[in-house]
């Protein structure tokens, strides 16, 4: 006590004491655990004779509350390790070994009041009763550092009034104070007080408000070296962008949407609980069972979730923005993002990209940022996810389950029965992300689903439609979507029935030809080659697919194929070669190369590959004068190796390609 102190005890006992510092353990450093600039404290005079504590007043003026942590986990706080054991004095009684003669009667009487030896319990406090009238802290400040997580937080502005009508009854607290520049309101009641001070567990119902979050626990609190909580907890916030930079870790863009939490909460020292849990995260809602048990070197966590839409782009922007180490303080600048969203505030010596992001962003072409997987090592985990429908980049499905597996930075995802435009997919993918690049690793069934939407919103690939049958078995590595796509390697094979190759009429386009045009060959959204079955296999070897036996059946003919897609590039080189099997130019093949870009590939027909009579057929049919001898001569010579034969036909087919 370095200020004055005064003292009254008329007409009721009361103390002021000024400049009050109460220090930490001995090996916890010079700061101290209390400073308070003034303490008042006035009680009944009548009460305190008959062993009952009635505080009129007691009042902390501008309290400053240390509360560390160090690196070994021993707390400023707890002065019971530090405290040197006190035994009472001993002595021996009369005859006892040791003892040679008698004991003055004095002595004795001394002897029977004194220690044996053995311990026992501390004598309960004789105090009968407690009421409180106005105890308060005003305009105090509450420091909390552990050193073991690097946390360092600080309350400011604290007003805390306390009320108890007898030490049977609930204690109330009503506070306000200010944490990271947000005001935040709280009140609690804890019963029975006597619970409290017997260090037994209590009944406590606590509500806190502040503009960006709202919440409550009504349940069982067991206060020891650890605090238990079992009861109900709930939290709502109206905005998840505001309410992760509140509390000091921001996201990147902004995240449309509140958080709602509503559950069941067992937490002890070891593992946290979340049972008959109600959920909802920016868009995302969902309910079941989560718990964390904390393990070393990670958390793990376990749980059974149903979600009504679980929407994977949404998780994916929650795990790719949050900041990168959970022990950085909460004002040190976030490292820069390398995915698909960016962070919303940042560091002006490190300026980020700030798109309003929600969720996914549609790119052309693959990524060459670099892969952000650090979520992946934060825990450990078995999860069973349920849902209605999935969102996945632009791929939307019905109903499924997910089996997600996860442990030391490794993850394996098991699809069972994924309800998928209008068919089912079943497998497994797999990510590794222990070494230098990330390995990727597929192996999914697709059966019965409808080609045309899912190419289109899997690889915005709108050629094929009708009802698929897809095994794919790749698996590739790398540091960005481009790399990992360069070297994937492995085998998919396809089927369709009853489906339509779009873009293309080839049986009209060889019609065209058998009339003496051979033009119109770009795709048009309203053409398309009905066919009664699709087939082909690809090997896939660091990115480049190879088929050679695609085949096709339709009413009209028959298309066999073969070619390459270079995944990297998006490009392809193929040759189609359709041949008609009716009509009276049956048999004509005419073979049609497809290069360039996937997104728009050109189309040309190959000449030399054309069956040469087939070809004279139909120009003779096609042509209406003499003029169809003079040609059917010309493409015959070109045939027999006639160099000007060769010249003209050339010639006349190139006037064919203008019509």
């Amino acid at each position: 006590i370095a200020g004055t102190t005064s003292l009254t005890l008329w007409p009721r006992p009361s103390v002021s004491i000024r400049d009050v510092t109460l220090s930490s353990p001995p090996d916890m450093g010079a700061t101290p655990l209390l400073k308070v600039a003034e303490v008042e404290v006035a009680v009944q005079l009548l009460p305190l004779l008959l062993h009952d504590v009635s505080i009129d007043r007691l009042i902390l003026r501008k309290p400053e509350l240390d509360l560390r942590v160090d690196a070994r986990g021993k707390r400023s706080w707890d002065f019971a390790e530090a405290a040197p054991r006190v035994r009472l004095a001993q002595a021996l009684a009369p005859g006892q070994s040791g003892d040679s003669k008698t004991l003055p009667k004095e002595l004795q009487d001394f002897m029977r009041g004194s220690s044996d030896g053995t311990e026992r319990p501390s004598p309960k406090s004789r105090i009968g009763d407690i009421s409180l009238g106005n105890v308060s802290v005003v305009d105090g400040i509450v420091r909390y550092r552990d050193a073991r997580a690097a946390v360092d937080e600080t309350i400011t502005a604290l007003n805390t009034r306390l009320s108890l009508a007898n030490i049977a009854s609930p204690l109330d607290v009503q506070s306000d104070f200010s944490w990271h520049s947000e005001p935040v309101q709280l009140t609690a009641s804890i019963a029975p007080f006597r619970a409290l001070l017997e260090g037994r567990p209590i009944q406590a119902q606590i509500r806190t408000s502040a503009a960006p979050l709202t919440g409550s626990f009504d349940g069982i609190v067991s206060l020891g070296s650890d605090i238990d909580l079992d009861g109900r907890i709930t939290a709502q916030s109206p905005a998840l962008d505001r309410l992760a930079q509140w509390t000091g870790r921001p996201f990147a863009g902004s995240l449309a949407g509140g958080f709602a939490l509503d559950a069941k909460l067992k937490q002890t020292s070891t593992s946290t609980i979340l049972n008959d849990a109600k959920l909802t995260l920016g868009g995302l809602t969902g309910s079941g069972a989560l718990s964390i048990e904390q393990r070393t070197p990670r958390p793990y966590v376990k749980g059974a979730l149903r979600f009504a839409t679980l929407d994977v782009n949404l998780l994916q922007a929650l795990a790719d923005t949050a900041p990168k180490s959970p022990a950085a303080p909460p004002a040190a600048p976030a490292a820069a993002p390398k995915s698909i969203e960016d962070l919303l505030g940042d560091d002006p010596a490190t300026p980020l990209r700030k798109p309003q992001v929600r969720g996914y962003t549609k790119r052309q072409g693959w990524s060459d940022d670099a892969i952000e997987l650090t979520a992946l090592g934060l825990a450990d985990a078995d999860l069973r996810l349920n849902f209605d429908h999935l969102i996945w980049r632009d791929l939307r499905t019905g109903g499924g389950q997910i089996n997600l597996a996860l442990k030391s930075k490794s993850a394996r995802v098991v699809l069972d029965d994924l309800q998928l435009y209008e068919g089912h997919a079943r497998g497994i993918v797999t990510l590794d992300a222990n070494g230098a690049e990330t390995t990727v690793g597929t192996n999914v069934v697709i059966d019965g689903v409808a080609a045309l939407p899912f190419l289109k919103a899997f690889t915005d690939f709108d050629w094929l439609a009708g009802r698929t049958r897809l095994a794919i078995a790749v698996a590739g590595r790398g540091t960005t979507e481009r790399q990992i796509v360069s070297t994937l390697t492995g085998k998919a094979d396809v089927t369709i029935a009853d489906g339509a190759l779009m873009g293309f009429n080839i049986p009209q386009l060889i019609a065209n030809f058998g009339r003496g045009k051979i033009g119109g060959l770009e795709r048009s959204p309203t053409e398309k080659t009905d066919f009664m079955e699709f087939a082909a296999s690809t090997q896939i070897t660091n990115g480049i697919a190879r088929n050679d036996d695609l085949r096709m059946t339709s009413p009209q003919g028959r298309t066999t194929g073969a070619g390459t897609i270079d995944l990297p590039q998006r490009t392809m080189d193929y040759m189609l070669r359709p041949k008609l099997t009716t009509g009276a130019i049956s048999g004509l093949e005419v073979p049609l190369k497809i290069s360039g870009s996937m997104d728009k590939p050109t189309v040309t027909p190959e000449l030399a590959g054309i069956n040469g009579g087939q070809a004279v057929k139909a120009i003779q049919d096609a042509a209406n004068s003499p003029a169809g001898r003079d040609v059917q001569e010309t493409i015959k010579g070109a045939l027999n190796g006639d160099p000007t034969a060769k010249a003209k036909v050339k010639g006349f087919l190139d006037q064919f390609l203008k019509k």
